[in-house]
């Protein structure tokens, strides 16, 4: 539906006005700003990185005025973080795309709170975002997998990142690629110890090489 977005942003706004007209059962909270960023999220609309940024800074507001239920979790920063990765259109909305993704970034590591979907999301919207400066691209990329790593944070959608592109892939994960690919059971168990929904073979394949420092995140 490609109303979704705007449907899903009436909804909430009607859940305001019940709410401040003395309807309990209607007070909005984290749920529903999620849903809202993640309908925007799904779709193509226009601007989208702008307006989950909004609803983002409008629940901050929102909490630091003292409303209960409303501090953003890591959930809600990384759907904003998937809609910045996942803007089409005009280079223009790609640049402010990729400011907010950075912003949004930012304030996760000062929290401390980033997981696997939002490194993923982050690793995206750098492999996408940027494409006039691959060296930029590329340092960027690597400095947000070795803090992924530190974080314990390593899952599927990180990889799945990485694997889009191969040269920077190899140099990351070369001691870890067997037979051309890398499964999560093959990385160090302190690179994915965060990750809650993995399912991880902690055997692991044989390997037939030792390990350097130089990847010891």
């Amino acid at each position: 539906d490609r109303n979704a977005p705007v449907k899903a942003l009436g909804l909430l706004e009607l859940m305001f006005r019940l709410y401040e007209g003395g309807n309990e059962n209607a007070r909005p909270d984290v749920l529903s700003f999620s849903t809202v960023i993640n309908a925007f999220s799904k779709s193509k609309f226009p601007g989208k990185a702008r307006e989950v940024n909004n609803l983002l800074r409008r629940m901050k507001k929102l909490h630091e005025e003292g409303h209960e239920g409303m501090e953003p979790n890591i959930f809600v920063y990384a759907a904003v973080l998937n809609a910045c990765a996942y803007t089409f259109g005009r280079n223009e909305e790609k640049e402010e795309a990729f400011e907010i993704g950075i912003e949004v970034y930012e304030e996760i590591q000062e929290k401390r709170i980033a997981n696997h979907v939002a490194y993923g999301s982050f690793l995206r919207l750098a492999r996408k975002l940027i494409a006039d400066d691959l060296n930029r691209r590329d340092d960027l990329i690597t400095n947000t997998f070795r803090q992924c790593c530190l974080d314990g944070q390593v899952g599927e959608y990180v990889l799945k990142q990485l694997r889009a592109l191969p040269k920077l892939y190899i140099s990351l994960l070369e001691p870890y690629i067997i037979d051309g690919e890398v499964q999560m059971q093959d990385l160090p168990t302190k690179w994915t110890r965060n990750v809650r929904d993995r399912k991880r073979n902690t055997q692991g394949r044989r390997r037939d090489y030792n390990y350097t420092k130089k990847y010891s995140y």
